[in-house]
């Protein structure tokens, strides 16, 4: 079974390629339960002029939800689908708000879905190799 850092997971067979990416399930578990959290503590939701965020706000936590889901169930759709949700949701922070003092802390949820991506891709080529006869791939 592989090795690698907890920040960079070996993704060399079958049961490393998947921890990675139940790992990965997790960090869009807690992304989906602090974007609510965000939404309970900083959204008025009395204030008619915030229903297109808290609408906003609902579907991103569901989509992290969702990708969770999928990508503990080693799905590599769902797994990009996550990290280009979350390297958006990133980007309008960067923009809109800027660099906070949680910076390294969305940095680590980054690495965490970049991992997915490689947890849910590197099992997929593990399997068709493994399948394949002689453990070649075939064209």
């Amino acid at each position: 079974m592989g090795g690698g850092s907890w920040a960079w997971p070996d993704v060399d067979d079958l049961d490393s390629a998947q921890d990675a990416a139940h790992k990965a399930a997790y960090f869009a578990w807690i992304a989906a339960g602090l974007t609510l959290l965000a939404l309970v503590l900083f959204i008025n939701p009395l204030d008619i002029r915030m229903f297109a965020i808290i609408i906003a706000t609902l579907v991103e936590a569901a989509l992290y939800a969702v990708s969770g889901w999928q990508v503990y169930k080693l799905s590599r759709g769902w797994a990009v689908a996550g990290l280009v949700l979350y390297t958006l949701d990133l980007l309008a922070v960067l923009i809109y708000i800027g660099p906070s003092i949680y910076g390294g802390i969305r940095f680590v949820f980054l690495i965490g879905f970049i991992n997915g991506v490689r947890g849910t891709f590197a099992y997929h080529r593990l399997r068709r190799e493994e399948s394949s006869p002689s453990g070649v791939l075939q064209a």
